[in-house]
């Protein structure tokens, strides 16, 4: 976490025995993943008006990643990592894709 820049969060020990177990969980457990289909119609309508009047080409993609980014930029305590000192709030806002 040491390369990470942001506020470190205090915690309850309650809390931070939630975060040492999830990650426990993490590495031992096996996991199932749920999905769901949803209409990308009128986001599609947007990427299409706006890659006409800038005569670029958006995709479905980049709506992900910048709808992401922004979620994630608005609402920090979903940016964080845990880590041997406690909850870090990171300031930087990464997406890989």
């Amino acid at each position: 976490m040491s390369s990470l820049t942001g506020q470190l969060v205090e915690v309850t020990p309650m809390r931070a025995a939630i975060a040492r177990r999830m990650a426990e969980s993490q590495a031992t457990v096996p996991h199932f993943y749920v999905s769901t289909e949803v209409s990308t119609a009128a986001v599609e309508e947007h990427l299409a008006l706006v890659s006409a009047s800038t005569g670029g080409r958006l995709g479905i993609t980049a709506a992900l990643v910048r709808a992401c980014a922004i979620a994630l930029h608005e609402n920090r305590s979903f940016n964080a990592v845990w880590g041997d000192e406690g909850l870090l709030e990171v300031t930087d806002v990464n997406i890989g894709v």
